[in-house]
């Protein structure tokens, strides 16, 4: 954890034009928070790549939840906000950055800034969708200016194509965040995706629901399982299974 007491280059406070000064109270969808005051420091994140008068919140109080950031030491704020990491070492980076998640628990993985993140994904084999601005209707809770929208287009289950239109997902827009572990749905298209799935594992015994998990599967005894796969279709032609 962060101990203000042992930097010598700390400042207690904003230190950012047109920022709130005072209490730091952070709140996000899912009931978590951080509530503390705000600070300054300098910030190095290579020897080369120092950033004076860095601002960030110092939590006092957490709540995460269990398996969430409550036994983290902070969160990284990636978002397109005044005060997250990449708007406030947009002057070197030019707010580009690239994240590649771990494929598993036991393996790395890694985020990338500026020329780095540009070379780390020169690669052919990625693909790529643009981010376009969010639709004027998002509710009042959610922080548009922060947020990075993509045009999700559709669903396939096994290669077929869910009978659901573009517009359950254009009309409310759809975020990508780097927080989240799960994919949220609007309801029409969760509906229609759970039920093709069921139907593409007819095979195996369903089993109870687990929390917010509602299509789940026993597979006790199986040794070689079939999963259907399921793709998401977005702009510029990207899909991803």
């Amino acid at each position: 954890l962060f101990d203000p007491s042992k930097s010598s280059t700390y400042l207690n406070g904003s230190c950012k034009p047109n920022t709130v000064n005072g209490a730091f109270d952070m709140n996000y969808l899912d009931k978590t928070y951080s509530r503390g005051y705000w600070g300054c420091d300098k910030l190095s994140l290579e020897p080369s790549d120092v950033f004076e008068r860095f601002q960030f919140g110092c939590g006092l109080t957490t709540d995460g939840g269990a398996g969430n950031f409550a036994n983290g030491a902070g969160v990284l704020g990636l978002g397109r906000g005044d005060l997250s990491l990449v708007s406030q070492t947009a002057s070197k980076f030019a707010k580009t950055f690239s994240y590649c998640l771990p494929k598993t628990s036991s393996s790395l993985g890694h985020i990338d800034f500026g020329d780095r993140a540009r070379s780390a994904t020169s690669s052919s084999g990625l693909k790529f969708t643009n981010l376009i601005e969010p639709p004027q209707n998002i509710p009042r809770r959610y922080n548009r200016s922060s947020l990075y929208f993509l045009e999700l287009l559709g669903i396939s289950v096994a290669g077929s194509r869910l009978d659901v239109s573009p517009t359950i997902f254009t009309s409310v827009g759809t975020v990508i965040d780097s927080g989240t572990s799960i994919t949220y749905l609007p309801p029409l298209a969760y509906t229609a995706l759970s039920t093709k799935l069921r139907q593409s594992m007819a095979d195996y015994p369903q089993a109870p629901a687990q929390e917010k998990f509602d299509t789940c599967y026993d597979m006790t005894g199986n040794g070689r399982i079939q999963l259907p796969e399921i793709t998401l279709h977005f702009g510029c032609a990207t899909d991803v299974s």
